[in-house]
C-alpha cells in the first residue's frame, strides 16, 4: 500500500529579519521604534511549569493527571552591533550621553602627584581632559621647575584617551609632582554608563525576511529585557551581546493576544 501523502504544501522557514524595539519612558509611554542592528538570534520560548499527579495505590506508578501551574513566555536576542545606542540597551543604561571636548588650553594640571612620583617610571598617567594635541601644540611637562624632554623623559602614548607614559629610563625624580600644560582638540565622544537601570522595557517588533519559506512577523507588546552573558571587549572572534526577555501580560491593551501576536505575511 502507498504511504500517506502530506495533505497540504509544506512551508519551511529559514529565518532572517530585523528586530525593532520601542523603549518605554519612565511614564510607560513609547519613544519610537529603533533598529537593533544585525541580530544572529531571535528565539521565543514558552516555559511551562507543570504539576504532575501520580497514583499511589500500588507499585506500578503511573501518571494520572497534569495541570499547568504557570507559564512564562521568554525571548532571547543575540546582536553583533556595538554602536553606543545598542550598547546602552545591552548594558542596562538609561541612555547614552555625550562628552564634548572644546578647543582650549589646560595650564599646570597635576599629572603625577608627589605621592605617586616615586613609582611613576614604567607607568601611564592620564590627563583630566582627553583628546590633547600631540603635534601642533604638544604638551609641556614640568617637574620642580625643570621642563621634561619629550621622547626621553616621557612619551605621548595615546593623545585621544589622554595617556602619558614615563619609561624606566626617564630622568624624573621620585620626590616632586609633575605638572602638564596641554591644548585640547575639538571632539565629541558618546558615553554609556552601564548597569544604571534594572531592566529595559518596551514593545518589540520582528520584521521577517527569511531565506526560505514562510514570512512570520511578531509583535511582543510588553517585554522586560535583561543581559545574559559576557561582552568580549577582547576576544578571538567577533563579539556579541545577548538579551533575555520576560514577556509581560498586556491584556489591558490587547485582550485577544495579551502576550504576543504572529502575523503570517
Amino acid at each position: 500500500m502507498p504511504g500517506l501523502k502530506y495533505p497540504i504544501p509544506h512551508v519551511p522557514m529559514l529565518g532572517k529579519g530585523s528586530i525593532l524595539l520601542d523603549i518605554f519612558d519612565a511614564a510607560g509611554l513609547p519613544t519610537g521604534l529603533r533598529h537593533l542592528g544585525n541580530c544572529t538570534k531571535f528565539e521565543l520560548d514558552l516555559k511551562d511549569d507543570i504539576a504532575e499527579l501520580y497514583q499511589s495505590l500500588n507499585k506500578n506508578v503511573s501518571l494520572i493527571a497534569t495541570a499547568l501551574k504557570k507559564r512564562q513566555p521568554k525571548i532571547v536576542i543575540t546582536g553583533t552591533d556595538f554602536s553606543s545606542d545598542h550598547m546602552a540597551i545591552a548594558n542596562m543604561s538609561s541612555g547614552k550621553t555625550s562628552l564634548a571636548i572644546a578647543v582650549g588650553t589646560v595650564t599646570a594640571e597635576t599629572l603625577v602627584s608627589a605621592t605617586a612620583a616615586p613609582n611613576a617610571k614604567g607607568r601611564y598617567f592620564r590627563t583630566a581632559t582627553p583628546n590633547y594635541d600631540p603635534t601642533g601644540t604638544p604638551p609641556v611637562l614640568t617637574q620642580n621647575l625643570i621642563t621634561l624632554v619629550a621622547g626621553t623623559d616621557y612619551t605621548l602614548a595615546d593623545p585621544v584617551t589622554g595617556l602619558i607614559y614615563f619609561p624606566l629610563t626617564s630622568s624624573i625624580d621620585a620626590t616632586h609632582a609633575i605638572t602638564i600644560t596641554y591644548h585640547t582638540l575639538l571632539g565629541n565622544f558618546d558615553q554609556v554608563a552601564g548597569a544604571t537601570v534594572p531592566f529595559v522595557q518596551g514593545h518589540l517588533v520582528f520584521v521577517p525576511d527569511p531565506v526560505d519559506g514562510q514570512k512570520i512577523g511578531c509583535d511582543i507588546w510588553r517585554v522586560n529585557l535583561n543581559p545574559n552573558g559576557q561582552i568580549g571587549l577582547i576576544a578571538d572572534d567577533y563579539g556579541n551581546w545577548t538579551l533575555d526577555g520576560n514577556i509581560l501580560d498586556d491584556t489591558a491593551n490587547h485582550p485577544l493576544s495579551p502576550y504576543y501576536l504572529y502575523t503570517f505575511f
